[in-house]
């Protein structure tokens, strides 16, 4: 496939191909048909994780996936980069001075675990998880995931007030790389994804990866207070996710234009 092949009858557009997972206490029942997992444990017990050929957006909803068929490209594409990005959630929860199982210490409660846990799926897992991307049966790309950083995401650290009921700990949003747009995994020449064909993409933990995972408590719901009234508190979901991107250029109809 060259871009000539598309000249004068289709436009090249800069484009993103997204696909995530999410990981949360109340997931699985919100999108029952996306196949996403309600604890860190759950995840651990999967042989592989897919993408691309999974979901699509009526399922999931354009936050989570952009596809408009799981089975097929529905355009030409010519893919420049690919990125993983692990993402989880960035405020701690409620004090809860229930301790952890096995832990003694009231320092060492639940929530103050997972809070851990969540540091540990910002940082930690992309070193023992790898990523290969294949179109149709062709293997594209085998990499370590902190080869293909995701080049964006939110950054930055906050401290919050500390004591009694209110919030512990700091608000951190580390990650898969540094916060730049051209920090992602550049193929030399660009990949050719022409229409019709299957694109896949999987990531497989090793064995220190699934036992970390295994251990991690969470993802739950978060316990918050509300601002106004001192007494009356909040439950929202917190969730945490994986989602991969593939950015370059499709070629698509002129638009108002019909070609044959």
């Amino acid at each position: 496939m060259s871009e000539e092949t598309f000249i004068p009858t289709n436009v090249r557009e800069n484009w993103v191909l997204y696909d995530a997972i999410l990981i949360g206490g109340n997931i699985p029942t919100l999108y029952p048909t996306a196949q996403w997992y309600d604890t860190y444990t759950a995840l651990a017990a999967q042989n592989e994780i897919s993408f691309f050929n999974m979901r699509n957006r009526s399922m999931v909803g354009e936050q989570y996936c952009n596809q408009d068929s799981i089975d097929k490209m529905t355009f030409p594409m010519l893919i420049d980069s690919l990125g993983v990005q692990f993402f989880g959630f960035s405020v701690t929860g409620k004090y809860d001075s229930t301790p952890a199982p096995g832990c003694a210490s009231h320092w060492q409660t639940n929530q103050q675990m997972e809070d851990h846990a969540n540091y540990l799926w910002l940082s930690e897992l992309a070193k023992h998880c790898a990523v290969i991307l294949k179109i149709n049966q062709d293997e594209k790309v085998v990499l370590n995931c902190q080869m293909a950083p995701s080049g964006y995401g939110v950054a930055g650290t906050a401290v919050p007030h500390v004591g009694g009921g209110n919030f512990i700990g700091s608000l951190n949003n580390w990650g898969n790389g540094e916060k730049e747009i051209s920090n992602r995994f550049k193929f030399p020449v660009p990949l050719e994804a022409p229409r019709g064909v299957t694109i896949s993409c999987r990531l497989e933990f090793s064995t220190v990866a699934r036992m970390m995972l295994a251990s991690m408590i969470g993802p739950n719901i978060l316990v918050v207070n509300d601002h106004e009234y001192e007494h009356v508190e909040h439950e929202i979901a917190a969730a945490s996710g994986i989602r991969i991107s593939l950015m370059g250029h499709r070629f698509v109809q002129q638009r108002g234009q019909l070609h044959y």
